[in-house]
């Protein structure tokens, strides 16, 4: 994978700050301990507005996230904005994705993979 610098990825959610643009990742590749982080996203210091997953979610079963900031969840419960997905609560996938956390935990694999 090719990473682009710290700077670059702060000076760039500086301008969606100022410039009021929700600051968005997709975490599909990178997710889930793949980088030295439950998700890469951490390394930059920067908190997202909408986190999104999906492949590494599941490990092979089909799951995906969408996770969202605190701000970003109140304006949608404010416009009544509730309904994301015909798939939302599907108590598989949750399933999947919560093993998929244990053993990431379980077996230290964000540390195996800083190292």
């Amino acid at each position: 994978m090719i990473f682009p610098p710290k700077d670059y990825l702060q000076k760039l959610w500086a301008r969606a700050r100022k410039c009021g643009v929700l600051f968005i990742v997709d975490e599909a590749q990178t997710g889930f301990g793949r980088c030295g982080q439950w998700f890469d996203i951490q390394s930059y210091e920067i908190e997202p507005d909408i986190m999104v997953l999906s492949k590494t979610a599941g490990n092979g079963y089909p799951a995906a996230a969408v996770i969202v900031s605190d701000d970003v969840a109140q304006k949608l419960e404010q416009s009544f904005f509730t309904h994301l997905s015909s798939h939302q609560n599907d108590p598989l996938a949750a399933a999947a994705i919560l093993a998929v956390m244990d053993t990431v935990e379980d077996e230290n694999l964000v540390e195996h993979s800083r190292q």
